[in-house]
């Protein structure tokens, strides 16, 4: 359809122009200026050109449409960053609140077990880092630990230990695999 108008405007057109130059080269005299090509206002051209003209306002009924499509697609990708951002700022506050209840779960079970007498005394022959809140921190191989209750945590297969620094404060108190262990036999 396009194809055929575009081909009959350059029919018309190419008529008009011929139609106008034979005209002109008929009444033009030897030694006068050639006569220029110009559309008179009722040509066929200007009557092409006006038929170009009004396949315009169908292109200027998408524009609404376009527009709308273009403002959709900018304010759902703005409500995405918003909802990334939130998403973000939440998790970060997840993890405080969740640091601040671990802190609180560890001081509680530090003020229970802190005057415990020790059972026995072992060290660490690997290194091992539970996660958690019950894990037992910042332990090396060949760190001592106190041993206050055997046969605890899943499958009873940890100890609850107790760890100090060179001063004797307490640093940690949590689960140790007992098989990560051994004891340390005192020599009476």
């Amino acid at each position: 359809m396009i194809r055929a108008t575009s081909q009959l405007f350059l029919m018309q057109r190419s008529a008009c122009w011929s139609r106008r130059c034979l005209l002109s080269t008929q009444t033009a005299s030897v030694g006068q200026r050639p006569p220029s090509l110009v559309a008179v206002p009722n040509s066929s051209f200007r009557r092409s050109y006006g038929s170009i003209a009004a396949a315009e306002p169908e292109s200027s009924k998408r524009s609404p449409l376009l527009m709308g499509i273009g403002g959709t697609i900018v304010l759902l990708c703005t409500i995405d960053t918003f909802l990334l951002y939130q998403d973000e700022k939440d998790k970060k506050d997840r993890m405080t609140q969740l640091s601040k209840e671990e802190s609180v779960f560890r001081d509680g079970l530090l003020k229970k077990w802190k005057d415990k007498p020790t059972i026995l005394h072992s060290k660490a022959i690997i290194k091992y880092e539970m996660g958690g809140t019950m894990g037992l921190r910042n332990v090396v191989v060949g760190d001592s630990m106190e041993v206050l209750e055997q046969n605890t945590g899943p499958n009873n297969n940890y100890s609850l230990c107790r760890t100090r620094d060179e001063d004797g404060n307490i640093v940690s108190i949590g689960w140790y695999p007992m098989e990560m262990m051994e004891e340390i036999r005192s020599e009476k």
